[in-house]
């Protein structure tokens, strides 16, 4: 799903015109503010007052757990039809924090706006650093199958 889509789904499950909602024109100032040209944040601009949880969540509710939001990726990854989508798309209104929506469609949109290099990753996380990195993926599989880090 693309933000287009995104936006008149959403707009068709909250039942506002998607010519005037803010996720349709993310891309205009005057509808989103300092979110314009930000989907994530533009989503997160619209749905205030408009989902089932409120932001930021009381303090007894811990919110969704990590398996609650891979299912509901899931969920809306493998939606077919209008019905489907919108279905998966109402159960994140009722579940989902309109901050916690922000991070949800940039995930699916794959678009983290993180700002962080895959380099800088991976030296974190594996030893031999940005090498391992440069290397072509069937010659890397190779080295992982055999043991050689």
């Amino acid at each position: 799903m693309k933000e287009s889509r995104i936006a008149k789904v959403y707009a068709s499950v909250l039942n506002v015109p998607a010519a005037t909602f803010g996720m349709t024109q993310f891309k205009a100032k005057a509808q989103v503010g300092k979110a314009a040209g930000d989907f994530g944040a533009a989503a997160e601009v619209s749905l205030i007052g408009r989902t089932s949880v409120g932001d930021p969540r009381p303090p007894l509710n811990r919110g969704p757990t990590l398996a609650d939001v891979n299912r509901t990726l899931d969920r809306l990854a493998t939606a077919d039809g209008d019905t489907e989508q919108r279905a998966a798309i109402l159960h994140m209104i009722q579940t989902y924090t309109p901050l916690e929506h922000k991070w949800l469609l940039r995930i699916v949109l794959k678009d983290l706006k993180a700002r962080i290099r895959h380099e800088a990753m991976l030296a974190h996380f594996h030893e031999v650093r940005t090498g391992v990195a440069c290397l072509p993926r069937r010659r890397l599989f190779r080295r992982a199958a055999a043991g050689v880090p």
